[in-house]
């Protein structure tokens, strides 16, 4: 079996979580499958007994009236058709039992979303935080907050899908032989405020007696051993300040991390800034300004989803984002083309605007 992964503008690839199959633990559940075990069990068929040693049986039963007219079971059974009555939608047990189904239903239910905690792509905030916990990863601090004000303001911390990116990446760490990986994952380590990574080498070849610069990975001057660390912020549009770049760079550069030949040098993702501005046709009956808000958030969820290095915005991705229920067609005003972004910039979605089609 194989599965996809991210292939970035650093060439780097790691398996896209959500591209894998839903784990075995997880069964489609049947309501009618768990009232018939149950209706099945009440009616005689398939009670459930206990032998001399105190374990459950199921044994065939059926129901018998004495000469007293008091009605009691007797096993084994050898009437098929007995006690059918509790097929009858109308009986209060038939009522009981299709509780009982539905009860048992939501509890198998809950136990297969605890399951799905202890998988990378499903965990959430704690469980994600156990996750992280087996690779030494912690979640950043965003915020610290303020314990003493009133009312107290808690902290920020890292959201779950780029801790979870992190978590991913963590076997990375372990080589020392300076993988794009291994920069990564410790260039999103070295402070919260870095958001993504991205990393570049400079190629050389030999002719004869000379070295030749074939790509200079964007760097000045470049030399043997520099690695090329695009950084972008959390903060603003992404562009990172030199202080953070600073930060990156030391951190890269301790012993423990760098390879002995190795130079990294950090920078700036160049960031290209676009907006967002949709036209839509809409059918009549919903409620426009509703329309209009669902798919102003969709739009903006798709430009902070395309705000990383190396994500390009596409017209179709924007046409795809825009078509929810209740939207007949869509124009797409700007951008009026795809945005296209290298592994050292980042797309930045300044203004979203979305309105209705004159007529």
């Amino acid at each position: 079996m194989s599965y996809k992964a991210t292939i970035t503008g650093n060439d780097f690839a790691a398996i896209l979580l959500e591209e894998l199959p839903p784990p075995t633990v997880v069964e489609q559940l049947d309501f009618e499958q768990i009232r018939k075990q149950i209706i099945d069990r009440l009616s005689g068929r398939q009670p459930l007994l206990f032998d001399a040693y105190k374990q459950p049986v199921f044994m065939d039963a059926e129901l018998v009236t004495g000469d007293n007219g008091e009605q009691y079971f007797k096993v084994p059974a050898n009437d098929l058709g007995a006690l059918l009555y509790l097929d009858r939608e109308s009986h209060p047990f038939t009522r009981w039992a299709n509780t009982a189904a539905y009860i048992a239903m939501t509890q198998q239910q809950k136990f297969q979303l605890r399951s799905l905690a202890v998988f990378l792509q499903y965990a959430q905030d704690a469980d994600l935080d156990g996750l992280g916990a087996l690779f030494n990863v912690k979640r950043h601090i965003l915020d610290p907050g303020d314990p003493d004000a009133t009312p107290p303001v808690a902290p920020t911390y890292e959201d779950n899908q780029s801790f979870r990116r992190r978590i991913q990446l963590a076997p990375e760490a372990i080589t020392t032989a300076g993988s794009r990986g291994s920069y990564i994952f410790h260039a999103l380590s070295a402070d919260a405020l870095v958001k993504d990574a991205a990393v570049d080498r400079p190629e050389f070849t030999r002719n004869g007696a000379n070295i030749v610069l074939d790509y200079d990975a964007g760097l000045t001057n470049p030399q043997f051993g520099d690695v090329a660390i695009t950084v972008m912020s959390r903060e603003g549009n992404g562009a990172a300040d030199q202080t953070l770049l600073d930060t990156v760079a030391t951190y890269l550069n301790a012993e423990k991390i760098r390879p002995g030949n190795d130079r990294p040098r950090t920078r700036s993702a160049e960031i290209i800034e676009y907006t967002m501005e949709v036209e839509l046709t809409m059918y009549d009956g919903p409620d426009k300004a509703v329309v209009i808000a669902e798919a102003q958030k969709r739009l903006q969820a798709y430009a902070d989803q395309m705000h990383a290095i190396g994500n390009s915005v596409r017209r179709a991705k924007i046409d795809n984002a825009a078509a929810i229920a209740g939207v007949e067609n869509s124009n797409i005003i700007s951008p009026s083309a795809d945005v296209m972004i290298s592994n050292r910039q980042a797309a930045y979605c300044t203004n979203i605007v979305v309105r209705e089609a004159s007529a």
